[in-house]
């Protein structure tokens, strides 16, 4: 698991370092930088078909959505997926939690996806 992503390949997993041997001209940083923007960018279009479209938003968060670079390089894959909503942060979990709270105490409504 150490040695997986950036890691493997470039030695780091910190993105800003990535992001500098991207910008210093480094080949090898900016094909595997490109083909992560592209691999998130690909997941996130392949939920468009089991929601038809029927999505308010595309939530950018974690700890990379720091990173206006990253989100920008993002955005112009998934612009055409229509509202796209950052909130940079490691608290995916918690909020989570939150939410299964909400809707399992009955102050949010569950709400079925019908593919």
């Amino acid at each position: 698991m150490k040695k997986s992503g950036f890691a493997g390949y470039l030695g780091t997993s910190d993105l800003p370092e990535v992001l500098e041997m991207v910008a210093a001209g480094d080949k090898q940083a900016r094909l595997i930088y490109s083909a992560m923007v592209y691999q998130i960018a690909k997941n996130i279009g392949m939920y468009a078909v089991p929601l038809g479209g029927a999505h308010n938003a595309v939530i950018i968060t974690g700890g990379l959505a720091h990173s206006a670079k990253l989100v920008s390089d993002l955005k112009k894959h998934i612009r055409w997926l229509g509202k796209v909503l950052v909130y940079p942060g490691e608290n995916e979990m918690e909020a989570l939690a939150a939410a299964a709270n909400a809707a399992l105490s009955g102050e949010e409504r569950i709400r079925t996806y019908k593919g």
